[in-house]
């Protein structure tokens, strides 16, 4: 399936929401038992396997759909649930008999089946937080940590669906980690359009010192642990250079300074034009798609998003990129792909 497809399905489904939405005059926090009733009979039972719900009877001519609902499943869960199943009941392709489990991991290969779940997930996400309501939200505060307790709270969903739905319509910018209380990355994610790599799962990561070139930071205590932000502005404010200096020459005194053997110092010399290459090409699609004017500060804002992540697995990249003169060569660097053309 094309790109341009998979975007009008996804439009298809978020307009879905709203119009249920609109239909029946509802805001957050939806009530998904009432709302369920109208479209199918609801069963809420224990059911002993590890099955959230099950959609019987979809679409199926002289047959009344019924919904099965976990009961033992905690109560934002079952809301989801109840909201995704929904999705189904509404979503005019979904038809017959459908199992689910909404957890995210995956243990099945079958295509169709986690396409189904991922239309319906959507589906409730658009349901029980509106993406306009989630906006006013955010323009009310600055931090994504109040707008997560705003977001679960008002919308009576769990914390994880909350920071999710958050995280799908923040612009560009945007990366989040949740962290146990050992510091080990347990989740992470980016908003679209983010060129800094988001945490990796696994790792350890200490927040303080994590991302430094972001702009600004966030964090919020959760269970033992914390779930942190950074924020990568558009455009960061160019460090003062003298405009005589050759980039070349600077790359070359940071490399000389490092002590690194002449054949290591050609592989990292090339890796640093690499990446800052592959920001700049990223950078520039995203202010082409937006129509906004490429400068030197944005090209600088994309390379230190781009370091940021390349330092926390290369070493000696790392160090090139904590080197006191490798602002100023980025800064030049970032000025003369803003010109267009070659120089010094």
């Amino acid at each position: 399936m094309s790109s341009k497809v998979k975007n009008i399905d996804l439009y298809a489904r978020d307009n879905l929401a709203r119009r249920v939405l609109q239909k029946y005059a509802l805001s957050p926090p939806v009530d998904v038992v009432l709302l369920a009733s109208r479209y199918a009979t609801l069963d809420i039972i224990p059911i002993p396997f590890d099955i959230d719900g099950i959609s019987l009877n979809l679409k199926i001519p002289g047959r009344t759909p019924t919904v099965i609902l976990n009961k033992n499943r905690p109560n934002t869960r079952q809301r989801f649930t109840l909201a995704h199943e929904i999705g189904h009941l509404v979503i005019p392709w979904h038809f017959g008999t459908i199992i689910d489990d909404i957890a995210i991991d995956r243990d099945s290969d079958d295509t169709l089946y986690w396409d189904l779940e991922g239309e319906a997930n959507r589906f409730a996400a658009e349901l029980l937080m509106p993406s306009e309501w989630v906006r006013s939200i955010r323009q009310e505060h600055d931090s994504p940590c109040d707008i997560l307790e705003h977001i679960r709270i008002g919308a009576d969903v769990s914390f994880d669906a909350a920071l999710i739905r958050l995280n799908s319509v923040l612009p560009p910018g945007y990366l989040y980690g949740v962290l146990n209380e050992d510091g080990v990355v347990i989740s992470a994610g980016r908003s679209v359009g983010t060129l800094a790599g988001r945490p990796e799962r696994g790792t350890l990561l200490n927040f303080d010192t994590a991302f430094p070139a972001s702009a600004k930071r966030w964090s919020m205590p959760l269970r033992g642990g914390i779930c942190g932000w950074w924020y990568f502005p558009r455009e960061m404010t160019l460090p003062a250079a003298d405009e005589t200096l050759s980039w070349r020459e600077l790359l070359n005194e940071i490399l000389t300074d490092l002590e690194l053997d002449e054949e290591i110092s050609k592989k990292i010399k090339q890796s640093v034009n690499a990446i800052v290459s592959y920001a700049n090409s990223m950078m520039s699609n995203d202010l082409r798609v937006n129509k906004l004017a490429k400068t030197a500060e944005a090209i600088f804002s994309a390379s230190m998003q781009r370091f940021d992540s390349y330092s926390k697995n290369d070493p000696i990249i790392s160090e090139v990129a904590a080197h006191k003169l490798f602002p100023i060569y980025l800064a030049l660097r970032a000025k003369q792909l803003a010109l267009g053309r070659r120089t010094r």
